[in-house]
């Protein structure tokens, strides 16, 4: 697994082309004072070869504004269409993702646009901003981040890593009515930003990252676009490896990982199989008895005293699907 982050913000902002847009004085684009409509297009960015990419941004809405992210990708010299990632505003109010979306050259299912032939060496993004009257507060886009994954693959070495546990406060899914067995990815959004001092119901931290087109909760860039909404510097990130998230973790920062476990067997300690995939937040690392083990907050149960849990390392790397949610402040 290769690991590349692209973050793009005021410095590319300027360098792109602004159709009924501009920059307000802290860097975010805006729309024209006048305007109820705008874009912006990046310039063409050169990247290194590619098999997958997720796309997440930062900004600041309102239930009468959006803003919607697109991209296209290069194969070789063959430009793919525009790709969208739905209409985005906060507080659930988003119209969602839509499926379809495909072509020849890549194929986007949610939230992860996959590369159907080769690889990809180039993206153009595109970000369309709106609001609902001239006197209705303009959306705020402050920042897009793209991360992209390879072929290539990295061997971690943990021997050198001391023990990390942040104390991240623990929360519970399935104690929500209703949709507790769907809510992974939000209740752990909610820990993370607790962590932080943010402190807001799991059910509200859902309600804002829903993906009203799928009619789920686990678009991974929703997710971290609500905890943009909030303030935090917050990215969906492909990892190498453990030495990845190890990193983070040092700096006190928790980050939020996928998984997936086709029986409860492959996970030592795991409440349940996951078979459609989980999000827990990992929380440290340790050693017991000679044997690696990654710290976790893992929110598929009903009780509390459940929630912190320890997985041995060897097994939560086969589980790990080498992908984050890097919420910071």
């Amino acid at each position: 697994m290769g690991e590349h982050l692209l973050k793009l913000d005021q410095s590319a902002f300027v360098k792109g082309k602004l159709s009924k847009t501009t920059l307000n004085n802290l860097g975010a684009l805006v729309l024209d004072r006048l305007s109820t409509s705008g874009e912006w297009l990046s310039e063409i960015i050169e990247v290194e070869p590619f098999n997958r990419l997720v796309v997440s941004w930062n900004s600041e809405t309102n239930p009468n504004t959006t803003i919607e992210i697109w991209i296209k990708i290069r194969t070789e010299t063959n430009w793919s269409k525009w790709f969208s990632y739905g209409k985005w505003t906060t507080d659930g109010y988003n119209t969602g993702s839509f499926s379809g979306q495909k072509d020849l050259y890549a194929k986007l299912d949610i939230d992860e646009l996959m590369v159907l032939e080769g690889t990809g060496n180039g993206i153009q993004i595109k970000a369309e901003l709106s609001k609902k009257a001239e006197d209705t507060e303009t959306p705020k886009l402050k920042r897009i981040a793209v991360t992209f994954e390879s072929e290539s693959d990295n061997l971690d070495n943990h021997e050198w890593m001391k023990p990390i546990a942040l104390e991240v406060p623990p929360r519970c899914q399935l104690t929500v009515p209703d949709i507790g067995k769907i809510i992974c990815s939000p209740t752990s959004v909610a820990m993370v930003m607790a962590y932080y001092g943010v402190i807001e119901e799991t059910e509200k931290v859902a309600k804002g990252t829903v993906d009203n087109g799928a009619s789920i909760y686990g678009n991974w860039s929703y997710n971290v676009a609500y905890a943009g909404e909030k303030g935090f510097d917050a990215v969906v990130m492909y990892c190498k490896g453990f030495e990845s998230i190890y990193a983070f973790l040092s700096k006190n920062v928790p980050v939020i990982a996928t998984i997936r476990i086709k029986d409860k067997e492959a996970l030592e300690g795991a409440l349940q199989a996951y078979p459609s995939g989980h999000l827990i937040v990992v929380t440290g690392y340790e050693i017991r008895n000679d044997i690696a083990y990654v710290l976790v907050n893992d929110p598929a149960t009903d009780d509390i005293n459940q929630v912190s849990r320890a997985y041995r390392l060897d097994q939560f790397m086969n589980a790990w699907k080498r992908i984050v949610y890097v919420i910071e402040t």
